[in-house]
C-alpha cells in the first residue's frame, strides 16, 4: 500500500514492532525513522518465518515562507510600488499588506504580491507585509519614507475621477473645473511600463473616454499631468 504525509518539518514513520525485521529504503532497520527531506520512502518487513510486505509513503515536506520587500518613490510623486520578493515558501502563499496609511480607509491594505499606493502626504510611514502559508505567518515591516508630495499635486488628485471602477478597460476620466494648457493622460502597469497614452489641449474641464479593454486583467495606474502637476489614480480591471 502506499500513503501520503505531508509535514512543515520532521516526520516520524513507523511499523508494528513485535517479532519482526525492518529495513527502509533509507537504510534504517528500526521500527521507527524520523524523515526530513520529501521523497518515497518504502519499508519491507519480514516476520519469524521469511514473509515480507513492502509500505510506501510519499513524503511531501512543505517550506515555511520568508520574504523581503523593497518600495519605489515614483518621480518623487505620491505613488509608491512595493515589491515582495519571497525566497522560499510552499505555495500558495498569502499576501496581506498595511501601508501604514490609515487616512486612506480601504486603500491601506492590498492582498496582491506587488502592489501600489498612493501617498496624500509627505512623511514616513511604517509599512507591514504578512505573508502565510500551510505551515507559518511571517511578518515583515519597514519604515518607507515619502518626499516631494506637493500641496498643488494633492489638490489635482482632487479634481480627477475616473468611473466605472473597477471596469473591463473602458472606463472615463472626469474633471470638472480642471484648466491647462496641456495635459497628457498616461497609464502604466505597477511595473511603470506605460500602456496608454493621450494628449489634451486648452483644457477649461474635461471628459476623456479610454478604451483599453487589450489590457490583461489586474492594477493599474492612470496619471495626469498638467506639466507642473502630477496626479495618480488607480484603476482595476476585471
Amino acid at each position: 500500500p502506499t500513503t501520503t504525509v505531508s509535514t512543515c518539518s520532521c516526520v516520524t514513520l513507523s511499523v508494528p514492532s513485535t517479532n519482526l525485521s525492518y529495513l527502509w529504503s533509507t537504510g534504517a532497520t528500526t521500527s521507527t525513522i524520523s524523515v526530513c527531506t520529501g521523497g518515497t520512502i518504502t519499508v519491507t518487513v519480514t516476520d519469524a518465518n521469511g514473509c515480507q510486505n513492502t509500505q510506501t509513503t510519499n513524503v511531501v515536506v512543505n517550506q515555511a515562507p520568508a520574504a523581503t520587500f523593497t518600495s519605489t518613490q515614483v518621480n518623487n510623486a505620491a505613488l509608491v510600488n512595493f515589491t515582495s520578493n519571497t525566497t522560499s515558501g510552499t505555495t500558495p502563499i498569502v499576501y496581506a499588506w498595511n501601508f501604514g496609511d490609515p487616512s486612506s480607509g480601504a486603500n491601506n491594505t492590498s492582498s496582491l504580491q506587488n502592489p501600489a499606493h498612493t501617498y496624500a502626504a509627505n512623511g514616513t510611514y511604517n509599512v507591514s507585509l504578512t505573508i502565510s502559508n500551510v505551515c507559518d505567518t511571517v511578518v515583515i515591516t519597514n519604515q518607507v519614507t515619502v518626499s516631494g508630495v506637493s500641496i498643488d499635486d494633492n489638490l489635482l488628485v482632487g479634481e480627477l475621477s475616473i468611473y466605472p471602477n473597477p471596469n473591463n478597460g473602458n472606463f472615463t476620466i472626469n474633471s470638472e473645473n480642471l484648466q491647462a494648457t496641456n495635459l497628457t493622460i498616461e497609464m502604466f502597469t505597477l511595473q511603470g511600463q506605460s500602456v496608454y497614452t493621450h494628449k489634451l489641449s486648452k483644457v477649461n474641464g474635461f471628459t476623456h473616454k479610454v478604451e483599453t479593454t487589450s489590457l490583461a486583467k489586474g492594477v493599474y495606474m492612470v496619471k495626469v499631468s498638467d506639466g507642473t502637476r502630477n496626479a495618480y489614480k488607480k484603476v482595476v480591471i476585471e
